[in-house]
């Protein structure tokens, strides 16, 4: 096996409980999507366990600390691999307040991470649009560290548009 294949292997193997999860949502597995392929059917989808949220956690952090010498587009992989099933998991009706809190804390920091490599790869539109949702999504964990940190990101760009205006206005808030 060459080192190609190898980290390829390696890389799938460190996503399988999220891909697993994923899988199993859009077959239907234990009944959480409806006949209209809609989350929530039956008893309103099962709230993730601890496990899968430290997991969640743990991969965040992990292309965080990994952003600057992995290569963008490995990065990027990663991230639309990871923010629809994070997504997913937000739209189930049964799950408790804490784990919400932790949920859009963990999607607020994939689309922050999202919006960066956005804007790395050049899509400056993508990643204001991108910057907004992971906004909401810490405001509603009320993460208040990555609110001001998206806001700055949103400053900067604001400013690099000639949109001096606005920039001062997101770097005030």
């Amino acid at each position: 096996m060459d080192a190609s294949s190898r980290r390829r292997l390696l890389a799938a193997g460190a996503l399988l409980p999220l891909d697993l999860l994923a899988a199993g949502e859009r077959l239907g597995v234990g009944g959480w999507l409806d006949a209209g392929g809609r989350l929530g059917a039956g008893d309103g989808g099962m709230s993730p366990s601890s496990d899968l949220l430290g997991h969640l956690d743990g991969r965040v952090a992990r292309i965080t600390a990994d952003y600057e010498r992995s290569p963008i587009n490995a990065t990027a992989a990663q991230l639309r691999r990871h923010l629809p099933v994070v997504r997913s998991l937000l739209l189930r009706d049964s799950i408790p307040p804490l784990t919400r809190l932790r949920l859009h804390h963990v999607t607020g920091r994939l689309g922050a991470l999202w919006a960066t490599t956005r804007h790395d790869l050049g899509d400056v539109a993508g990643a204001a649009a991108a910057f907004d949702e992971s906004y909401a999504h810490a405001a509603q964990a009320g993460d208040a560290t990555l609110m001001c940190w998206i806001r700055l990101w949103q400053s900067s760009l604001a400013r690099k548009a000639g949109r001096l205006a606005d920039a001062a206005e997101l770097a005030a808030a």
